[in-house]
């Protein structure tokens, strides 16, 4: 087939022609998206009718004329920001622009009387992405996790700064009142902060500050974010996380939103010594040398988490064991304070109870004595009792007595499946035949240990003694 070549040649000229023409279309759209229909330069020029608008002088007049349609930014080299959410709110330290809609409205005062946006920026109160100059990428996206923050939970940045039990009525009550409830529920019983706290969940150091692909989002109903997923938990631990083996304390949705705002709070930023006002040296202090401790309120927040305020042991259905009222008088009738110390020190090795010592816990001995006092505010009594061992003792029988009437609730090996570990170190140190053989005999009034003595299940002295011997052969 033979082709005629001039009209081959003004084929492919015209189709040359069209894509070159094509192309520089769209390098002419993408300079004007990009220099003249930008969101940002659409709201310059409203910014600048607005003070035109608003021009009621010479110096006003001024002010207007002299405005130019740029970028704007803060640049932090101190904090390592760029924050450029001044080129579309551009009205945040014009006291004109009080009754205008966002985003050229003045910021709420007084706070930038306090944080001047060239020493503080925007992101580091708000969050979000100071570098974006679009609404919607400032705002949010997939793959960073420092959204910006939904407004009344903004009050969680300024204890960045500041020492929330400082800002009751200075401008963040919500961040002071979660602070409160995170020692007041005994958060710290399981969390550990700084060097204070449990080991049994996560610790919360720069829990606000990390990245949303951190938190299990699978089973979060609503917006997938650090803000509504630690909200939510708050709420329903185990609805957000299936198999966690958090206790819901929470009293309302008012609560669970303070703490939401404390949680917010705890962020890994090393910020500059001028950034920290005479309040968070006071808390930074008062951490290292801190005042005469105050039993009930450590109790509050390192033992409340587990051991709640009853006098009566309850059964966790999530824990699936038995947590014992520490507070329980018939259990404190017959302990020593030296006895109640030296767990708090040592903790329940093979339980939920941790070592709360200094190298562990954090407390300090002073600390540890104080809740003991706190705790000994429930003892009515000091028992004088004694149970006295009955020789010779055997082993083998009390294994079929303990089997019979103990293993149940304390496992055939004595671990514990609701009950207390009969075979921890700490247990055994404690414990001794007197302890022991009182506790067996008489049970723990308003606990689920009953008395297996004359008042309950009529064992003799010599049995419970043979009980004894077996218990202590494990």
């Amino acid at each position: 087939m033979k082709t005629d070549s001039p009209t081959l040649g003004r084929m492919f000229k015209t189709i040359i022609l069209a894509s070159s023409l094509l192309t520089l279309g769209y390098l002419l759209a993408a300079a004007l998206s990009e220099n003249v229909l930008t969101e940002w330069r659409g709201h310059q020029r409203n910014y600048r009718d607005l003070l035109f608008e608003k021009a009621d002088d010479d110096h006003s007049r001024r002010i207007a004329n002299s405005f130019r349609i740029e970028l704007q930014q803060a640049v932090l080299p101190a904090v390592d920001r760029i924050d450029r959410c001044l080129s579309c709110h551009l009205g945040v330290d014009n006291p004109r622009m009080r009754d205008v809609p966002q985003p050229y409205r003045v910021h709420p005062e007084p706070y930038l009387m306090d944080h001047p946006i060239g020493k503080f920026g925007c992101t580091l109160c708000h969050q979000g992405q100071g570098r974006a100059v679009k609404s919607e990428e400032a705002k949010r996206g997939e793959h960073w996790g420092q959204w910006l923050l939904p407004l009344e939970y903004t009050q969680g940045s300024c204890g960045v700064c500041h020492d929330p039990a400082a800002l009751e009525q200075k401008g963040a009550p919500l961040l002071a009142q979660g602070y409160r409830s995170s020692r007041d529920r005994g958060c710290y019983s399981c969390h550990r902060l700084g060097e204070r706290g449990g080991a049994f969940g996560p610790a919360l150091d720069g829990v606000g500050h990390k990245h949303k692909h951190f938190f299990p989002m699978a089973h979060l109903e609503g917006e997938h974010t650090v803000v509504n997923w630690v909200y939510e938990h708050f709420l329903d631990p185990q609805t957000v996380v299936p198999d966690s083996r958090m206790k819901n304390t929470v009293r309302d949705e008012d609560e669970a939103r303070a703490l939401t705002v404390y949680m917010l709070s705890l962020q890994s930023i090393n910020l500059p010594e001028e950034y920290l006002p005479a309040d968070k040296y006071k808390a930074l202090y008062e951490e290292h040398d801190p005042p005469l401790a105050d039993g009930q309120a450590l109790y509050a927040q390192f033992c409340y988490g587990c051991h709640e305020e009853s006098v009566v042991g309850t059964t966790d259905l999530i824990l699936e064991k038995e947590l014992p009222s520490v507070r329980n008088p018939a259990y404190l009738s017959r302990i020593s304070d030296a006895a109640l110390a030296f767990i708090i020190r040592r903790g329940r090795p093979g339980t939920e109870m941790p070592a709360w010592n200094e190298n562990a816990g954090g407390l300090r001995d002073n600390e540890i004595e104080a809740i003991v006092s706190y705790l000994a505010r429930s003892r009515e009594y000091v028992s004088e009792e004694t149970f006295v061992a009955s020789t010779p003792h055997d082993a083998e029988a009390g294994r079929a007595l303990y089997e019979e009437n103990c293993g149940a609730c304390h496992g055939e090996d004595g671990r514990g499946d609701v009950a207390p570990n009969l075979v921890d170190p700490v247990f055994r140190q404690i414990y001794d035949d007197r302890l022991l053989g009182l506790t067996i005999r008489d049970g723990i009034e308003d606990t689920e240990m009953p008395p297996f003595g004359e008042q309950g299940f009529e064992l003799s002295d010599q049995e419970i003694t043979d009980i004894m011997a077996y218990i202590r052969s494990l």
